[in-house]
């Protein structure tokens, strides 16, 4: 499948096998992100600060509304969105942005989840990346710094009021709270999360800055592109 996506926003979603157009969709604004999961059900799209994941549009059967609409966050960043990557295993995906922060959200509904925020880039973010087991985040900026954070299950007092804090100030940029015909997790859910996800879930943990380092570059030099092997 792919999507073609003009300045404005306007998407033609097409069937690379059968040759032929799936939909028409307009995102009214430019897209400043999108990638598909790495199962190929879902796919992620930014528009500024705002996101969306859809499901991925069925490429044997034709519906009405090919696009169905999974979640949303309306200010997930204080700027515009450059970039996004999904975990190995489709659960959590990861952005990057001009405000130089990265935000971890989990797409699938957790209970009490709010999105984790990397920081400590002093230049712009150039890509990010998983771990296997999701529980360490790499990035690299234009300058040639690489940092790693790394889960840890750990959380002192300390860093607790911390985190704490963090969490309300996302709950307020991102509105949660009760919504109507909200989904709520049940304890049937539970069955269903990856391990790394029971322990988002149970509300322990925090991500914490590992290494830091920078390659040696040569004056004026920039990276502008990276990649990681996947074998």
């Amino acid at each position: 499948m792919l999507i073609s996506i003009d300045v404005d926003g306007f998407a033609l979603i097409i069937n690379m096998l059968k040759k032929v157009i799936i939909a028409h969709f307009n995102f009214r604004d430019t897209v400043t992100a999108i990638a598909f999961s790495p199962d190929d059900r879902f796919f992620f799209v930014a528009t500024g600060t705002k996101c969306k994941i859809f499901e991925s549009p069925s490429v044997d059967t034709k519906t009405f509304s090919p696009l169905v609409l999974y979640k949303k966050y309306g200010n997930l960043h204080s700027q515009n969105i450059t970039g996004v990557t999904w975990s190995h295993d489709s659960r959590f995906i990861l952005t990057w942005s001009s405000d130089l922060t990265l935000k971890l959200i989990s797409l699938h509904k957790l209970p009490e989840f709010l999105p984790f925020t990397f920081s400590g880039n002093k230049r712009e973010i150039v890509s990010a990346f998983f771990s296997e087991d999701n529980k360490r985040i790499f990035s690299v900026s234009v300058n040639g710094t690489l940092l790693l954070w790394k889960w840890t299950a750990d959380r002192s007092k300390e860093s607790d009021a911390v985190i704490k804090f963090e969490e309300f100030k996302m709950g307020k940029r991102l509105k949660t709270g009760h919504k109507p015909n909200q989904y709520i997790v049940v304890s049937a859910d539970h069955e269903l999360f990856t391990p790394f996800e029971q322990e988002l879930a149970n509300g322990g943990g925090r991500f914490l800055l590992e290494k830091k380092s920078k390659f040696q570059m040569q004056s004026d030099s920039r990276v502008v592109s990276c990649d990681i092997s996947q074998g």
